[in-house]
């Protein structure tokens, strides 16, 4: 009896090894897996060159086609806005429209870095726009932004004025979106002067901004997979973009403009702040065609109709400016505006925006 007991238990244990035996191995082989995965994403993230978005390639290529290299240093490449302008970055004052001030910690053109937290009673007035509420070919004091801060403080002594340049060059609606989406709204305005519509016309090739956002996080895994090396080049084994077509487009089509003014709109609104719509004038709107407006002017004027926006049309008062000065006192080139013109503009801001502080319509 016990010789039978002592077989079965000596059998019993003689079956069971053979699966112990297996799922070690499993063990074993699931783990050398993983060593060698994290050995293959350690390697990756150490060696991976960041992803570039086609439209950052155009706007470097733009800069260094119109000669301006050294801008095109100072601009990085930017996952939500196709670029953005470097941290920290000033240069010397010489030949070429880009000097002094570019960019702070946060690629404000300011010389300070601002506060996420806004000082109790303080006014704040954020500055949505392209090259031209960057202030191009001057100081970052001689733009219509500073200038309208300086003014303000004059006129409104109670208060704590900040008006915040967050003008990059090159920049669509489309981006002044993502820029308010991203970093604008954390900074809590009370206004948000927007001025768009002289890049948004011009086209680059195929695609819209959108288009080209819509695909470049199409060629991005989802979710947590995003922030794995190996996921991205598997993911990218099986997306890519689509073959370009003939078919030339606005970076940001008139239909997309105003969908986008009333996204930022309502968003603005929802932070408790207003919205004004600075409508940029040309030097051919000055000194050829008074009355001709492009389709995103228009867009942008029937929007602050529609919708009860603060409305700051530069065309009708450049045309009363240039009778006064001549046209050509107050262009550097073709669309941006002289010290003078962004003297003249910061002035009509500032006064626009004193009275709404004093006297507050809705």
């Amino acid at each position: 009896m016990f010789r039978e007991s002592n077989q079965v238990i000596n059998s019993s244990q003689t079956g069971q090894q053979p699966v112990i035996s297996l799922r070690r191995k499993v063990a074993l082989a699931l783990f050398a897996c993983f060593l060698a995965l994290l050995a293959c994403e350690i390697i990756l993230q150490l060696t991976e060159q960041p992803a570039v978005s086609i439209r950052f390639q155009q706007d470097v290529g733009e800069l260094d086609h119109l000669g301006m290299k050294r801008l095109a240093a100072i601009v990085e490449n930017d996952p939500e806005l196709f670029w953005r302008l470097s941290s920290n970055t000033s240069l010397p004052r010489a030949d070429g429209p880009f000097f002094g001030i570019i960019a702070n910690r946060q690629g404000l053109r300011e010389d300070h870095e601002i506060p996420l937290s806004k000082p109790e009673h303080s006014l704040r007035i954020l500055f949505l726009g392209d090259s031209c509420t960057f202030g191009y070919g001057l100081d970052h004091t001689e733009g219509f932004v500073d200038i309208s801060e300086q003014l303000l403080k004059k006129t409104l002594p109670q208060r704590s004025v900040e008006c915040i340049n967050a003008g990059v060059p090159g920049y669509t609606l489309f981006q002044g979106w993502q820029l308010w989406r991203t970093l604008g709204q954390q900074l809590k305005p009370d206004f948000v002067v927007v001025c768009f519509g002289g890049n948004d016309m011009s086209s680059w090739d195929d695609k819209t901004d959108l288009q080209h956002y819509q695909h470049l996080k199409q060629l991005q895994p989802p979710g947590i997979l995003g922030g794995s090396s190996i996921s991205r080049r598997l993911w990218g084994m099986f997306h890519s973009l689509e073959p370009a077509q003939a078919i030339a487009k606005p970076r940001v089509t008139p239909a997309d403009f105003q969908q986008l003014l009333g996204k930022l709109h309502e968003s603005i609104t929802a932070s408790k702040a207003r919205m004004v719509i600075l409508v940029w004038p040309f030097l051919f709107q000055v000194e050829e065609s008074r009355e001709l407006r492009t389709r995103w002017q228009q867009e942008m004027i029937s929007f602050a109709e529609q919708h009860q926006v603060l409305l700051l049309d530069m065309v009708p008062e450049f045309h009363k400016l240039a009778d006064q000065h001549g046209a050509q006192a107050l262009y550097l080139d073709q669309g941006h505006a002289s010290a003078l013109g962004n003297q003249e503009i910061g002035k009509l801001v500032a006064d626009l925006l004193e009275k709404q502080v004093q006297n507050p319509v809705r």
